[in-house]
């Protein structure tokens, strides 16, 4: 009994570790059509700098700066230009992992945001007509 126990326990602990994904796991898989802007080069670049505690700029696809100003287990942040931002984060609806991408663009009077969560392997979902949130 105790044997079969710890053969459960085993086989929960492994597939809470399959299930749950970092937002590192989830950018290095990101299709560039998401953020046409930045390349794949750009976004490993990202990562590569903010764990050498450097700051993370790239010269993105239109030859201007692009910064990623935060990066957690679960969400990160991104300055793709002066006017337009991104968060990405990973989050947990209903007891199913999906990514969120939030991007908000602005000028001096005006800002506006747009959702859309993803499958962790960024496949588009269609929002319901409530937000989860």
């Amino acid at each position: 009994m105790k044997r079969i126990a710890f053969i459960l326990s085993l086989l929960t602990v492994s597939w809470l570790s399959v299930s749950a994904q970092d937002i590192k796991t989830a950018l290095k898989s990101m299709p560039e059509k998401i953020f046409p802007l930045l390349s794949r080069n750009n976004i490993l670049d990202f990562i590569d700098f903010k764990d050498s505690n450097m700051k993370a700029e790239v010269t993105n696809n239109l030859k201007g700066k692009s910064e990623m100003t935060e990066l957690t287990a679960t969400s990160c942040h991104i300055r793709l230009t002066a006017h337009s931002e991104a968060d990405i984060s990973i989050v947990n609806i209903d007891g199913k992992d999906l990514i969120l991408v939030t991007r908000t663009y602005s000028t001096d009077e005006k800002k506006s945001q747009t959702q859309t969560y993803f499958t962790l392997d960024w496949q588009e979902q269609k929002k319901d007509t409530e937000d989860p949130f």
